[in-house]
């Protein structure tokens, strides 16, 4: 899949009363990638290493239809130095939820409430993190489907 296409158009079909746009990165190199898996104990969805080979991570940008505010809202979808980074927190917190943290691989975030996107160990389901709840919830099917849905607006949490 060229992911970079996909999100450009899924991205495009937002109507806001600003304009948010993806940023890209250089790709993760696919020993960096393995290196993460070994670390953390978990093979990433063909999708997700798809995703990181073709861009390290996937951010927004958000400029004001006046033009007058620019804003950089880091990484919607982590980088591999992040998804670690967040996974082992995750991992080591002791806490309680509904899926066991050893199971999850989280790989972004809505930049809202604590929340976080994360797939499941050999699943292709996307969940989203409510640490309020202490609960995952399923949201998507799948990446594509899940990063159409929620960069078009389709998909809220």
């Amino acid at each position: 899949m060229d992911w970079l296409e996909h999100i450009k158009s899924a991205n495009a079909t937002t109507q806001t009363e600003y304009d948010a746009k993806p940023v890209f990165f250089s790709p993760a190199p696919q020993s960096e990638i393995v290196e993460a898996e070994s670390r953390l104990g978990s093979k990433f969805s063909h999708d997700l290493c798809d995703l990181l080979c073709q861009t390290n991570g996937v951010g927004e940008e958000m400029t004001f239809q006046n033009g007058i505010s620019a804003s950089d809202l880091g990484f919607f979808v982590f980088n591999v130095q992040e998804i670690i980074e967040v996974t082992d927190y995750y991992r080591h917190s002791g806490l309680a939820t509904n899926i066991d943290f050893g199971e999850m691989i989280f790989f972004g975030t809505p930049h809202t409430d604590g929340i976080y996107f994360a797939e499941r160990k050999n699943e292709n389901t996307i969940y989203a993190w409510y640490p309020s709840e202490l609960e995952f919830r399923s949201i998507s099917p799948n990446l594509p489907s899940f990063i159409s849905d929620w960069l078009s607006g389709n998909l809220s949490i």
